[in-house]
């Protein structure tokens, strides 16, 4: 197979070096270009079967060769790379016929998966006979095909956009912005349906406020009537919109939100720029986007259920530990308090500390699985006790790790124990092995351990606690995280 050849396009040369050994290990020739007008010359002196591109490059960028290649080779399969996809240059390129991406970092899997789906297809339309006619017929086919094909491509990218999204109201910000972007709608509106002859919109472009219209005699009383979209067009009555007309000035398009069979809403469009119709690919999007919203809302109201049923028994079981051992529950809320403070001095985001805020009432709930005589013991514990205490991480972490979406928490929860130099529990990870929030909350965690009286010793002072975590950094603690402590708030408002 070597015989063709993959052009890689990216002023990057790490990046055109790992795709040109992704691209021999899947069996083709490579070649490079650093942007879009050295790649541009060579597609027009050359023949290649599929071209890598980058979007943002000196000279011609991404989008313009993406342009250039399709007047070429309308054929020829084009990837794009991007580092940061937004929806707008994702919708672009796919508009501008790119095949499929690739994203930064590449997953080797998946790139030899494309590039060898995108070159068999390229591939079976170059071994016709070069009868002409049978040639053009097939050609037609795989024109039909190829709309196909990038009809699915939008799909899923609208699955892709919607993907962990379980804010009901970001994903109306996201399905405005998007139907917008897909169909060249300037007046995108969702809304639903509410006391049956009412039509509540609750996010349209250019404003958040919800608009309460009745639904007599508009295009959505026609679609709802049809269960399927109606398109209304210039003179008939006007629902609602930035403009005191009663009556269109150009197509609505109106699509119905449904769940199990029932419009619950409605996704509507209007005031194309250039003021022609709704197209029937423009109306085959809306639809999809809306079927792909309602799936998204079935799915985030079985999340919330799942979650609170989730939080619930996991509540009840820390109410379990507090009523054995009264100091767990104070000490859990002064180690929250102590991580989040570093949290903040080391500039995390909001997921990981929402990560911390959460699991650091958590990180102990283990426990209930070790005895009382062993827990609440004033003495020092024997090995075998000693042994026993080392498992609440790993029973911890088997309570919560039916909780998919709980993944940074149960690092927390299993590796808060490690140690810096490796000798910890209880896998004995070492540096930066060790979780990031682990080792934010193995800090907190010891600073409040020798700070508070415990069954078997009375606590240190504030002093005494920085002097052993200062003693114990590159040992048992990451100095970073020692250091960011030493900068918290806790720190700063007690003398020394």
């Amino acid at each position: 197979m070597k015989n063709q050849k993959v052009l890689i396009v990216d002023d990057d040369p790490v990046v055109r070096n790992l795709l040109s050994q992704i691209v021999w290990e899947s069996g083709y020739a490579a070649e490079d270009a650093e942007d879009g007008l050295s790649a541009l010359g060579k597609v027009e002196r050359g023949s290649y079967d599929a071209v890598f591109t980058d979007l943002m490059m000196p000279h011609m960028g991404g989008i313009d060769l993406l342009r250039r290649l399709k007047d070429i080779d309308p054929n020829l399969p084009v990837i794009v790379i991007t580092a940061f996809p937004t929806m707008e240059t994702g919708i672009r390129a796919l508009k501008e016929g790119a095949a499929d991406f690739v994203t930064k970092p590449f997953r080797l899997r998946d790139v030899k998966l494309l590039l060898n789906k995108l070159i068999s297809q390229r591939n079976l339309l170059n071994s016709v006979t070069e009868d002409k006619n049978e040639r053009t017929s097939l050609e037609s086919v795989n024109e039909k095909l190829y709309e196909k094909i990038k009809h699915i491509s939008f799909l899923s990218y609208i699955a892709e956009s919607m993907e962990g999204i379980n804010d009901n109201g970001a994903l109306l910000d996201l399905v405005v912005h998007m139907a917008g972007e897909l169909t060249g709608a300037s007046e995108v509106s969702v809304g639903f349906i509410e006391d049956n002859d009412w039509f509540v919109v609750r996010r349209s472009s250019g404003s958040q406020n919800a608009i309460r219209v009745p639904i007599a005699g508009t295009p959505m009383e026609k679609a709802l009537q049809a269960g399927t979209s109606y398109q209304a067009y210039p003179g008939e009555k006007k629902p609602y919109g930035a403009y005191e007309a009663h009556s269109l000035m150009g197509s609505f398009l109106a699509i119905p939100i449904m769940i199990k069979d029932e419009v619950i809403g409605f996704l509507s469009l209007a005031c194309k720029p250039d003021g022609s119709s709704f197209t029937e690919e423009d109306t085959q999007l809306a639809l999809a986007l809306a079927a792909k919203m309602a799936l998204k809302f079935e799915n985030n109201a079985l999340y919330e259920s799942l979650y609170k049923n989730y939080i619930d028994t996991l509540k009840a079981l820390i109410t379990t530990i507090e009523a054995r051992d009264s100091y767990t529950k104070r000490h859990s809320e002064r180690v929250t308090k102590y991580a989040l403070e570093i949290a903040n001095v080391i500039g995390l985001g909001e997921e990981e500390s929402s990560a911390i805020k959460f699991a650091c009432y958590l990180h102990d709930i283990g426990k209930i699985g070790v005895s009382d005589t062993v827990l609440l013991k004033p003495g020092n514990l024997s090995k075998d006790e000693f042994f026993d205490i080392k498992q609440h991480p790993v029973i911890g972490d088997s309570i919560v790790q039916s909780l998919t979406f709980f993944i940074l928490e149960r690092t927390i929860i299993r590796h808060h124990h490690e140690r810096w130099d490796g000798t910890g529990y209880p896998d004995g990870l070492k540096g930066l092995e060790i979780p990031l929030l682990a080792r934010v909350v193995a800090v907190a965690d010891a600073y409040d351990a020798m700070t508070s009286t415990r069954p078997y010793r009375t606590k240190c002072d504030h002093k005494h606690a920085v002097k052993e975590l200062k003693t114990w950094m590159g040992r048992q603690f990451d100095p970073e995280m020692v250091k960011a402590f030493l900068k918290t708030e806790t720190c700063c408002n007690i003398a020394y």
